[in-house]
């Protein structure tokens, strides 16, 4: 009787295990099926920022690079919010210096 008592409680101990095994097995699956897609999103990025098309992309817009016989033209934030009509901002008036306004003219920057 005590055998078979014992019996019992270490096949149950036995299935509790096994039960919470299979857990961890699927969340380790559902883990590394998000880590899957995530390698794939990198992936994809990685190969997109080595095209030629992406460099020069970056060039242009956060280095302020021009292909030779173009000129970069700096438009403000406020002045392009005031001119598309998004903004109730009144017409900016320039707050250069005099010197710097000559400076542009003469030398185009």
């Amino acid at each position: 009787m005590l055998v078979g008592i014992y019996s019992i409680i270490t096949l149950t101990r036995s299935i509790r295990d096994l039960l919470g095994r299979e857990e961890r097995v699927e969340k380790a699956k559902e883990a590394l099926e998000q880590e899957k897609k995530r390698h794939e999103e990198l992936t994809l990025k990685k190969d997109y920022v080595a095209t030629p098309e992406f460099v020069e992309k970056e060039a242009r817009e956060k280095l302020l690079f021009g292909k030779p016989g173009e000129s970069r033209v700096l438009i403000e934030e406020a002045l392009l919010a005031a001119v598309s009509g998004t903004s109730s901002a009144e017409v900016l008036e320039d707050t250069r210096t005099n010197w710097q306004k000559w400076w542009a003219k003469l030398f185009g920057y």
